[in-house]
C-alpha cells in the first residue's frame, strides 16, 4: 500500500484556494489582499540579511604598541582600536546605519584608531586614554546612526558625524568621571567604502601613501592647527564646559579631513601612531622602512615603532646624560586590489576537493618559522626552553630579521628566477637557515625541501589555526612572505 505522492499532496495544497476563488469572490479578494503583504515581509528580512552580511573594507590592518622604557607594572598611555568590521558591529548591537549616499547598498565600514596619554594639553596619564578607547566606537555609531534621518549624506556629513561623536565623548568623559585630571590626543581613521576620514587631536600623526605618475610619496593628512590646542579630557583647561571656573583653553572639536581613495595602486597603505613617530622619524626614513615589509603591517608596525622609540630616545639625550626610550603606537591600514573576477584565471596555484565550485575551498601549501613566546603570570610549561623567557615583542624581532634576510638574500640572486617554482627552489637554502636557526617547530628539522612545511592546508584547517591567521595567508601569491601572526596552534 502506497501513501500519496508529492502531486497529491500538492493538489490537497491547492484544491481548497481554487474553491474559494470560484465559490466566494469577497474570500478570493483577501487572499490577493494578503499576497502583497508577504512579498513585503519578504523583502524586509532580506533587507535585514543584507545589513549582516555586509563585507567588512579589504584592508589588511594591524597595530603594535612599543612600550619602550615604560613600567610594564603601570597601565599603558598608548591605546589603540582596530574594529574591521563596523557593520558587523553595528548589526550585533542592533543600531542601524544609513543605506543611502555613500552608505549605499551597505558600504564596508572599518574603523582604526589611536588614543595618546602623552599628547593631550595638559597632564599625562593613561586614563583618558582608556576611556576613550573602550567608548568611542559607542559613539561614533550613534552619530552614523542619526544620519539615518539625513536627506542627502556627502563627505561632509560624515565629517561632521564623526567631530561630533568625539565631541560627545568628551562629554561623557567629564561627565562621568570628573575625578580623571589627564587628557589625549588622538588620531582616527573611519573608512566607508571608497570614502576615508581622518580625524587628529594633539600631537598624533596620520599619513596616507599615495603614488602619482609612478613617484611615491606620504601625504600627512590634517588641516592643520586652530586657534585652540585639540585634546579629550584635560578638565582643568575646559572651563566652564568641565564645571571649572574660566574660559575654555583647549577644545574637543577635531582637525576632520576626508579623502575619496582611488585603488591599492594610488593609495597602498594609511599609517596612524601616536606622538613618538614623527618625534623620533622623518617622513623620509617612514617611507623606505615601509619598503621592507609591504603589506605586512604586523611587521611593519613594529619595526617602525621600535625606530621612533629609539630616536626620539637620542634627540630627548643630546644636552643630557640619560634619557629613556618613549612608548610608541603605530597602526597600519594596507589597502588591497580588489578580487579579480570569477572567470578569470586564478592567480594562485592551488588544490580544490572533488567537485568545488568555490574558491573557499581552495587549499595552499605553506611554510612557516615558528617563534614561540610566553606571556602571562602563569609560568611556562617548560621553564627550561629558551622561549620561556621570551615576550612576544622579542618574537616578532626575531622574526623580522628573518624577514629582511629573506629579502636581502633574494636580492642578491645572481639569476633571475624563470618562474614561481623556480624562486622558492632558489630561496628554499637560506630559509632553511633560518628555520633551524630560530623556529621552535618540530618540522624545522626536516630536509631543505621539507623545512617548515606545513603541508597542503583547506580553507577550513586554516580557519582552525585563528582568523588572523588565515586572513593574513589567504592573500598571499606562491613564493610571497606573509605578515607576522599570532595563534594558539
Amino acid at each position: 500500500m502506497s501513501g500519496p505522492t508529492a502531486n497529491d499532496n500538492e493538489a490537497k495544497k491547492a484544491t481548497p484556494f481554487f474553491k474559494g476563488m470560484m465559490t466566494n469572490s469577497s474570500h478570493r479578494g483577501s487572499i490577493q489582499a494578503t499576497m502583497p503583504m508577504q512579498c513585503e515581509a519578504v523583502l524586509a528580512k532580506r533587507a535585514r540579511a543584507v545589513v549582516i552580511a555586509a563585507r567588512p573594507p579589504n584592508i589588511l590592518v594591524d597595530g603594535v604598541y612599543c612600550p619602550g622604557s615604560a613600567d610594564p607594572r603601570q597601565k599603558p598611555c598608548l591605546r589603540h582600536v582596530i574594529v574591521k568590521d563596523l557593520n558587523k558591529v553595528a548589526s550585533q548591537m542592533k543600531i542601524e546605519v544609513p543605506t543611502i549616499g555613500i552608505f549605499e547598498k551597505r558600504a564596508p565600514m572599518g574603523m582604526y584608531a589611536v588614543f595618546d596619554g602623552l599628547s593631550g594639553a595638559g597632564v599625562q596619564g593613561p586614563a583618558t586614554a582608556e576611556f576613550c578607547a573602550r567608548n568611542f566606537h559607542l559613539q561614533l555609531l550613534g552619530c552614523i546612526a542619526d544620519l539615518r534621518t539625513a536627506p542627502a549624506l556627502t563627505e561632509s556629513s560624515v565629517e561632521a558625524a564623526l567631530s561630533t561623536s568625539l565631541e560627545n565623548l568628551d562629554r561623557e568623559l567629564l561627565a562621568r568621571n570628573p575625578e580623571i585630571a589627564d587628557g589625549c590626543g588622538c588620531a582616527i581613521a573611519l573608512v566607508v567604502g571608497d570614502h576615508l576620514f581622518v580625524a587628529l587631536m594633539g600631537s598624533c600623526t596620520a599619513m596616507l601613501c599615495q603614488v602619482v605618475d609612478g613617484k611615491t610619496s606620504l601625504l600627512t593628512l590634517g588641516r592643520g592647527a586652530g586657534p585652540l590646542r585639540r585634546s579629550l579630557g584635560d578638565a582643568d583647561m575646559k572651563g566652564s564646559r568641565a564645571g571649572r571656573i574660566g574660559g575654555a583653553l583647549v577644545t574637543s572639536a577635531p582637525d576632520v579631513q576626508s579623502v575619496k581613495l582611488k585603488g591599492s595602486e594610488h593609495h597602498p597603505f594609511l599609517i596612524l601612531a601616536s606622538s613618538a613617530l614623527l618625534a623620533g622619524l622623518s617622513p623620509a626614513k617612514i617611507l623606505s622602512t615601509t619598503e621592507g615589509f609591504r603589506i605586512q603591517p604586523r611587521a611593519f608596525c613594529g619595526e617602525l615603532g621600535e625606530l621612533a622609540s629609539e630616536s626620539s630616545s637620542k634627540a630627548s639625550a643630546e644636552g643630557a646624560s640619560e634619557a629613556s626610550l618613549p612608548p610608541c603606537t603605530v597602526v597600519q591600514a594596507c589597502f588591497l586590489p580588489e578580487p579579480a573576477n570569477q572567470s578569470e584565471a586564478p592567480a594562485k596555484k592551488a588544490r580544490t576537493g572533488a567537485g568545488s565550485t568555490s574558491g573557499a575551498s581552495q587549499s595552499m601549501r605553506l611554510k612557516h618559522i615558528l617563534v614561540r613566546f610566553h606571556q602571562g603570570p602563569k609560568p611556562a610549561e617548560d621553564p627550561k626552553a629558551r622561549w620561556a623567557s621570551r615576550s612576544r615583542l622579542e618574537a616578532e624581532k626575531l622574526l623580522r630579521r628573518a624577514i629582511a634576510e629573506l629579502r636581502k638574500d633574494r636580492q642578491e640572486f645572481k639569476k633571475s628566477p624563470k618562474d614561481v617554482a623556480e624562486l622558492i627552489v632558489m630561496g628554499s637554502k637560506k630559509f632553511a637557515e633560518l628555520a633551524r636557526e630560530i623556529s621552535d617547530c618540530e618540522t624545522a628539522q626536516k630536509g631543505a625541501a621539507s623545512c617548515g612545511d606545513l603541508g597542503w592546508l583547506s580553507a577550513e584547517a586554516r580557519a582552525a589555526m585563528g582568523e588572523q591567521f588565515k586572513e593574513v595567508v589567504d592573500i598571499l601569491l606562491p613564493g610571497q612572505w606573509s605578515d607576522i601572526v599570532a595563534s594558539s596552534q
